[in-house]
């Protein structure tokens, strides 16, 4: 898994639990990550035309929620053009979707920049509105059991391969998943 892909499903993780639980989002940066930001759309949902940057994780999911976030998902697409370019940053096209209590739907799309003096990388997420939302939000089937089993099987693979780590990226995402902190 890159290094993308495992940035985006760890924030979407959190914040399905902190929504869930009604507690403040848990994120850990992995060692490779400077800064995440956000660039929001305005607060009255969609209405103005000036952005909100947060700065961090959690002021970005406070943001939401006073905008009436109701529920985030992970959107990843499934084919790809060209999985040459996979390993490669800015390349995923996955986003995180955020349902609001008004029937609203954005994404937040991410852009990677290495910041060479500190030798990391800073993202930032940008929304966007979906303008083609449906009135209603989309159900989705609940796979967590049987993500859990594929994040167990990539960390055994991974052992067994002498990659430990990798086999950490994914046991630590299984840990996200259920809960428990780092």
């Amino acid at each position: 898994m890159n290094g993308e892909m495992h940035q985006i499903c760890c924030i979407v993780a959190a914040g399905k639990r902190a929504l869930q639980y009604g507690e403040p989002i848990r994120y850990t940066p992995a060692q490779y990550e400077n800064a995440i930001t956000f660039s929001c759309l305005p607060g009255k949902l969609f209405s103005e035309t000036k952005r909100c940057i947060a700065p961090r994780i959690e002021t970005w999911v406070e943001f939401l929620q006073s905008k009436g976030l109701q529920d985030i998902a992970l959107a990843c697409p499934t084919d790809v053009t060209d999985k040459t370019i996979l390993g490669f940053s800015n390349t995923t096209e996955s986003s995180v979707l955020c349902f609001y209590q008004s029937g609203e739907t954005s994404y937040f799309a991410p852009n990677w920049q290495f910041d060479p003096e500190k030798r990391l990388w800073n993202t930032e997420y940008s929304e966007y509105r979906c303008p083609d939302s449906p009135s209603e939000k989309p159900r989705f089937e609940n796979n967590t059991d049987s993500f859990r089993q594929a994040l167990s099987d990539i960390e055994k693979l991974a052992i067994q391969i002498r990659c430990e780590g990798f086999a950490h990226i994914f046991h630590s995402a299984k840990n996200l998943l259920d809960g428990i902190g780092e």
